[in-house]
């Protein structure tokens, strides 16, 4: 069939029935192109394994043309059901293969068209030189979407990979401004086989006639929807915050009233769409106010961890560039310190929520004005949240709307979380634990936060118990839960109103999960990451019992797999990598694409833990990979040695490292922290883990310590104990 039989049949057809479908169109298959013309819209249809045409079949009479493809030895891999729709009017060339660098130059001139879908992917590295042609067409009101398709992703702006057959609509890049930017945005592709799709944005069974109306009003990005002012409009007066650090209550009325100042005072500053805002300070509403005033001006709440020193929290500050940092009274000599090192514009401190201090007065000054709102989506960026760090330098992920959103789906649903929900947080709101386990989530529900400054087992307990607060969730990490059921009111607190009780951020020991089960509570384990939102994995607390150890199955809008050395998935309870994928996942690290190149798959985000899936396909999260050691080529994992340790009743606190070792290459080091008055001996412990692990995960020796050193959310810092008791001319094990 030639490009002009194919053009009558379809342009015959379209006169016969204007609600031809595109699957009838597909259905006539020839190795080359074709032409159709559709009311208008003038596509071409390619077709088959390889494309090896300089113009497709396309007909250039008319001032028309054709997408020039320059790639004669691996031709350009055309992939799809049953074609792909090319706009007849693209001019320009793709020069996926003849090119060392292998960029690709879109140069493209089009009159008003209809909503097209372009798909490009390319090589290493694809960029675009800002060609006045295409922006001048963007900025005419049609949109393209474009996604980028290959075997690797990195790009923290509204870009990203998708795998193969599938199509995801990822990116409206008519909103970048007229141009797509591919440089700007730091893409960078992995090698592989180059793919140009370009296809208009109809599903299978949709009329062809539908191709000449531009998209309609709101079918778009989703919007990113105000939570806050929802609740004031609905429920002013029911109780959104409760610092108990404060002493002060807020209805939703009133939080509505102090973002919408917030925002306006940001606005004074020249704060707007993209500029970040630093908050350092322990726990209290402000998080809350700053958080959601970034949302209505589309700026970024970069939230810090105040355990850092002054020079770490330098490298962050230097990274983000916010414009205003809000600062609890107590880091006052720190912020100044930074404000000259990062050149940071507006401090604005705060003062335990009195009226009189800095921050107070500016809610006051500005209480009443509009803010006003940015029309966002759920791909902006709302907050970076810079990783703890444990190795190398801290990344910022980008914490994105979307993801905010999805979370709250995610955690929801299975957690139970309602307008009559009161959770108590006691993890650092600069953490996402803190802030999304299950803070935002509440919020977004119409529930109650309650606010604790920091964790204390006694206080904690005190307020899980209180009648009332009314206490029906709560969430940390493995060390809270640890420390109250070390604590001596832990057998005498009233639990019976908490309904949820989540753990994740860290694998919790069996002995930890059994005693507060002996308390009435089953604590419902997940697994979660920065990255990821936080909350990708859930256990089912009807599973709780049945399943002790396990993580959980993905959650409702959440992929994952486990994959192995290959790349491939593993069996049942195969050891591999944990991979995880969704509309929750980070687009990536602020200012890494390097790092944001190499913790993704394709759409895949490589979590960097070590899991096992059994097989009724309930998730274990086996250890970090980074913490798994080597000993006479067996593979230990630290959580399964350091769940048999706790099971000594002198053990207050835990953790197994390896070390060095001229014969077996590593070994292990239990690192123990005693309880009150104890003593023990490496013999005693030894002997009780010769009982239950095989030979070589038996811990060579023991270290005595007083405490374990942790991170804000009490994650153990196993490189510091590293560091600790590994000399530094010790032989490296590879």
């Amino acid at each position: 069939m030639t490009c002009n039989q194919a053009d009558r049949l379809v342009t015959d057809r379209s006169k016969r029935n204007e609600d031809h479908h595109i699957d009838s169109v597909l259905a006539c298959q020839v190795e080359q192109s074709r032409c159709i013309d559709i009311a208008g819209a003038s596509l071409a249809v390619v077709g088959g394994d390889s494309v090896d045409s300089r113009r497709n079949g396309a007909d250039t009479s008319g001032g028309g043309g054709g997408l020039e493809l320059s790639n004669r030895e691996k031709g350009a891999k055309v992939v799809g059901v049953g074609g792909i729709l090319v706009p007849r009017q693209v001019v320009g060339k793709h020069p996926v293969g003849e090119v060392a660098d292998r960029e690709c130059v879109w140069n493209l001139d089009l009159p008003a068209s209809p909503h097209i879908e372009l798909i490009v992917g390319v090589g290493e590295r694809c960029s675009d030189d800002a060609d006045p042609a295409l922006g001048q067409w963007l900025r005419q009101g049609c949109e393209w979407r474009f996604v980028i398709v290959g075997p690797a992703v990195g790009g923290p702006v509204a870009m990203s990979c998708i795998e193969l057959p599938t199509f995801v609509d990822v990116a409206d890049v008519s909103s970048v401004g007229g141009s797509l930017g591919f440089s700007a945005h730091g893409l960078t592709l992995g090698t592989g086989p180059p793919h140009l799709l370009v296809f208009p944005d109809v599903s299978k069974g949709t009329p062809l006639s539908s191709l000449a109306t531009s998209r309609p009003e709101g079918h778009g990005p989703v919007p990113a929807y105000d939570w806050i002012a929802n609740h004031a409009n609905h429920r002013p007066t029911n109780e959104a915050i409760r610092d108990l650090g404060s002493g002060k209550a807020f209805s939703y009325a009133d939080l509505d009233r102090r973002i919408d100042a917030m925002a306006a005072y940001m606005g004074s500053l020249g704060i707007g769409r993209g500029d970040r805002v630093a908050v350092l300070a322990h726990n209290g509403v402000e998080f809350f106010d700053v958080q959601f005033a970034c949302g209505r001006l589309g700026a970024i709440s970069v939230l810090l961890n105040w355990r850092l020193t002054v020079p770490e929290l330098e490298y962050i500050l230097n990274d983000s560039s916010p414009k205003l940092m809000v600062h609890d009274v107590e880091f006052a000599a720190a912020a100044t310190e930074l404000q000259g090192l990062c050149s940071i514009a507006t401090l604005l401190e705060v003062e335990g929520g009195s009226a009189d201090s800095a921050y107070e007065q500016v809610i006051t000054s500005f209480d009443g004005q509009d803010g006003g709102r940015a029309d966002l989506t759920h791909d902006d960026v709302v907050t970076i949240m810079y990783t703890s760090g444990t190795t190398g330098l801290p990344k910022g992920a980008m914490i994105t709307h979307g993801m905010n959103f999805w979370n709250c789906v995610n955690l929801g649903i299975p957690g139970g979380i309602t307008v009559d929900t009161v959770h108590l947080n006691v993890l650092p709101l600069f953490h996402t634990g803190g802030l999304n386990c299950y803070s935002n989530p509440v919020l977004h529900a119409g529930g109650t936060v309650v606010l604790l400054k920091g964790f204390d087992p006694g206080e904690t307990l005190q307020v899980l118990g209180d009648p009332a607060q009314g206490i029906t969730h709560f969430f940390a990490v493995p060390a809270p839960y640890q420390f109250m059921m070390q604590h001596p009111d832990f057998a005498d607190t009233d639990l019976s109103r908490l309904g949820v009780a989540g753990v994740g951020g860290a694998p919790c020991a069996l002995a930890i999960m059994e005693n507060w089960t002996e308390r009435g509570v089953s604590l419902t384990q997940g697994f979660g990451m920065t990255e990821t939102s936080p909350a990708c994995i859930f256990l089912d607390p009807g599973d709780a019992l049945r399943k002790i150890g396990s993580t959980g199955k993905a959650l409702m809008h959440t992929e994952l797999r486990i994959v192995n050395d290959e790349g491939g998935d593993c069996g049942p309870d195969e050891i591999g990598e944990l991979w995880v994928a969704g509309p929750n996942i980070t687009p990536g690290y602020w200012n890494r694409p390097d790092a944001t190149a190499d913790a993704f798959e394709g759409r895949w985000l490589k979590t960097g833990d070590a899991a096992r899936m059994d097989d009724e396909g309930f998730v274990y999260i086996v250890d970090r990979w980074k913490d798994m050691y080597i000993s006479g080529g067996e593979n230990v994992y630290p959580a399964e040695v350091e769940n048999v340790l706790y099971q000594l009743s002198e053990v207050a606190e835990a953790a197994i490292i390896g070390i060095p070792d001229d014969r077996w290459g590593e070994v292990g080091l239990a690192v123990l922290a005693l309880k009150p008055g104890e003593s023990i001996e490496r013999t005693i412990v030894q002997e009780h883990c010769a009982s239950q692990l095989a030979k070589f995960k038996v811990p060579s020796d023991i270290a005595i310590v007083e405490a374990l050193p942790r991170n804000a959310t009490g994650k153990v810092l196993k490189r510091e104990l590293r560091d600790q008791f590994v000399s530094a001319d010790a032989p490296k094990v590879s």
